[in-house]
């Protein structure tokens, strides 16, 4: 779920580039207690460093104020749903929702070095 939530934080600034937003205030709930951790304790794994790097570069670059918050499995019908590929039952679920397909980011050390 943590590459999840950089490519949210990757739509939110091709969404609103240009933009004359000084701060962007993101929330993301997540039934994730890692991803919660990760983003809050801004600590992980090497493996889990790009991801962390990247997003942390968005962040500072697009003045983004995250919030990464947890929210039970049994809670997040979003989620769930939209994991089952139900999208007639997420927008029954949540009228008005929006979804975006995004594309997965890369996050090579390749990548890190541009």
């Amino acid at each position: 779920e943590a590459i999840t939530v950089l490519a949210g934080l990757r739509w939110v600034t091709l969404v609103h580039q240009g933009t004359e937003v000084k701060l962007f205030q993101v929330t993301v709930h997540s039934d994730s207690s890692n991803t919660v951790n990760m983003f809050n304790s801004l600590r992980v794994l090497s493996p889990y460093n790009p991801i962390l790097i990247n997003s942390a570069d968005l962040l500072l670059q697009f003045n983004i104020e995250l919030r990464v918050v947890h929210i039970p499995g049994s809670e997040n019908s979003v989620t769930n749903t939209l994991s089952q590929n139900n999208l007639e039952l997420t927008y029954s679920l949540h009228p008005g929702l929006k979804v975006f397909n995004m594309e997965t980011p890369q996050t090579t050390m390749g990548e890190l070095e541009k």
